[in-house]
């Protein structure tokens, strides 16, 4: 490489995304906006770190996005605290969700029961 010549060939292949969408409820009935889904991925070290995240809109649907071929835990929250957080069915943390697997550019959506989930409210 030559100092202020253009580098020529760096070129790339791009793989199509996939996504996850759902819809969050509380329990009782009715939408969920302003809370989060986030999407965690192994981090190869027994460990797990966020992959992806999605705020809900007010109609309580969600969309992670930008996610590679693999497997995924994905996690629900009330960042306010009003509501209970919980993991993909019904699990209580990231050591007993159950998977979600996504192909390169596919989406699992919201027509999928298991990528949806109903948050009860937190009692005092």
């Amino acid at each position: 490489m030559t100092a202020g010549a253009p580098t020529p060939n760096i070129n790339a292949v791009l793989a199509p995304a996939a996504h996850i969408t759902g819809t969050v409820t509380r329990a009782g009935g009715g939408t969920l906006g302003s809370f989060n889904v986030w999407a965690f991925v192994s981090d190869g070290s027994g460990g797990w770190r966020v992959a992806s995240s999605s705020a809900v809109a007010g109609d309580g649907s969600y969309d992670v996005g930008g996610l590679a071929a693999g497997s995924y835990r994905v996690s629900f929250g009330d960042i306010s605290g009003d509501y209970l957080g919980q993991w993909w069915n019904n699990k209580p943390d990231v050591a007993s969700a159950d998977p979600v697997t996504v192909a390169a550019g596919a989406t699992i959506r919201t027509s999928t029961p298991r990528c949806s989930a109903t948050l009860r409210r937190a009692t005092t």
